[in-house]
């Protein structure tokens, strides 16, 4: 980890995997609304409000940084907490891993966590589970879970029974966005095919044909049917559907820009 202290900012780089980052950034989306995270920069920017949480942040960032080193940085803490009202930002080594634990409550229910928060994970998994999903301080909760909701977890954590056992998944931030773009585009019945081609894609009105391609083939490599099972039907049907969403979304797309 290097500290570096900025003009108008502390800039903080993540260089190792064993940092458990995931928990620092739980920390900061329950604490701090204006934060963002843009590719692997997790930033906070300057202000001097929510002056206790800042303070406890710096700390723990100054204890993770002098754990391993044998020199005398109390100087560094003191300079820290001083400027705690200045912009934050973690600049991150490998892409944030999100996990979900889904349990088992009873026959039609069950509780899921997300770790750490994401307002934009919690937001999608709310669109996809509309109607069935509760949320409390100690996570959500899937109630009245009839065939087709069943099924849609199912897809989700990719197990064919969904309410015998605990799980726990671990996805990158865009095989999450991606399912859940996906999953969604049925819903949305009132978009144009142009605009549904691009919900299926992940891209933008203006995109060229590169940024079309590279997202074609980020998918592709996802929901290929050949990635699955040949002995799961239910399966094989899943992912052929999907692909077959993004196929379409790509040639569609393709045409306008050509």
């Amino acid at each position: 980890m290097q500290i570096l202290l900025g003009a108008r900012e502390t800039i903080i780089k993540v260089q190792s995997s064993s940092v458990k980052i995931e928990y620092i950034q739980d920390f900061i989306y329950k604490n701090f609304s204006e934060a963002s995270l843009n590719k692997r920069v997790l930033y906070i920017p300057e202000s001097g409000q929510n002056a206790h949480c800042r303070v406890f942040l710096l700390k723990w960032i100054y204890a993770l940084y002098a754990k391993k080193r044998e020199q005398n940085t109390h100087g560094l803490k003191e300079v820290l907490l001083n400027r705690y009202h200045k912009g934050i930002k973690i600049i991150l080594s490998n892409d944030i891993l999100y996990k979900i634990v889904w349990t088992k409550i009873d026959i039609n229910s069950m509780k899921l966590v997300v770790e750490p928060g994401n307002p934009l994970i919690v937001k999608g998994l709310k669109e996809h589970f509309k109607n069935i999903l509760d949320e409390r301080e100690d996570g959500f909760y899937l109630h009245k879970l009839e065939r087709k909701e069943k099924e849609r977890v199912s897809h989700f954590i990719k197990v064919k029974n969904i309410l015998n056992f605990k799980y726990e998944n671990t996805y990158n931030k865009e095989h999450l966005k991606e399912f859940l773009q996906i999953s969604n585009v049925n819903k949305e019945l009132m978009l144009s095919p142009m605009q549904k081609a691009h919900a299926v894609l992940g891209t933008h009105p203006g995109d060229d044909v590169t940024t079309l391609k590279k997202r074609y083939k980020s998918l592709a490599k996802i929901y290929h049917p050949d990635k699955v099972s040949r002995s799961d039907c239910q399966e094989i049907a899943f992912y052929t559907q999907k692909f077959q969403n993004i196929l379409e979304a790509y040639e569609i797309l393709l045409q306008e820009v050509s």
